[in-house]
């Protein structure tokens, strides 16, 4: 899924959010994801932005809407 500037940085930062929320590492957060924890880093870096099977896998993990993870 290809973000603009202002909804990754969001994308970012709320994820960070929510997992800081949780209390959960990246390593916790990719393993709830199915992913490996490389993957979940280069997101939360900015490197690389997920698909949308991941998107909405994050929702469902996260527990969130999609508006408040990249609002």
């Amino acid at each position: 899924m290809k973000f603009n500037e202002n909804y990754k940085e969001r994308f970012i930062k709320n994820i960070n959010l929510f997992l800081k929320e949780k209390g959960w590492s990246r390593n916790k957060f990719a393993k709830e994801l199915g992913t490996e924890s490389s993957t979940v880093s280069k997101w939360l870096n900015g490197s690389t932005e997920p698909g949308l099977e991941y998107v909405i896998k994050i929702v469902c993990v996260l527990e969130c809407s999609l508006d408040e993870l990249v609002n």
